[in-house]
């Protein structure tokens, strides 16, 4: 999101954020400092998960592949009944096998089109950014096909 110059844009979509400090602990400092003015103005909640959570969350049989942050987000999305925000594959086939629902950065840059906070031009300007610089964005042909059909039709979007 920061790489795409897209958090202010983020944060005018029409939902509350939430994430814990596992999370936040992971970040750099300047990228803290960004989210710092959306956590104080409430349009950003950062929780702590306490020592019962975490218990909860270790007896929890999540995939080995997932960071404690990431489990602390699929906690959360659940205990919140909240809707998970990754690109990660492993994050989204878990929620996806135990009914979270989530979204990636795909259906983000959709959110930020409908809501005109971006143009079809600059949405498909950072769709293209995105595939340049992240491979995970390479080397997924469903991936691929679902970006060239958003490419084709942002191109041409009023």
């Amino acid at each position: 999101m920061r790489n795409l110059s897209l958090i202010h844009h983020f944060f005018k979509l029409d939902c509350r954020f939430h994430s814990s400090v596992d999370v936040i602990n992971e970040l750099y400092e300047e990228d803290k400092l960004v989210l710092q003015t959306y956590i104080d103005s409430g349009k950003l909640t950062i929780h702590s998960i306490d020592e019962f959570e975490r218990l909860r969350i270790q007896k929890t049989q999540f995939p080995a592949a997932l960071s404690e942050a990431d489990k602390t987000v699929l906690f959360l999305a659940q205990k919140l009944n909240a809707i998970v925000l990754s690109s990660d594959k492993v994050v989204r086939k878990y929620a996806s096998k135990h009914g979270v629902t989530y979204h990636g950065m795909l259906w983000i840059l959709d959110q930020l089109l409908e809501l005109s906070a971006l143009s079809g031009l600059e949405a498909s300007q950072k769709l293209e950014m995105l595939i340049r610089n992240n491979i995970v964005y390479q080397n997924n042909a469903e991936l691929v096909s679902e970006m060239q059909k958003r490419l084709k039709a942002w191109k041409s979007y009023k």
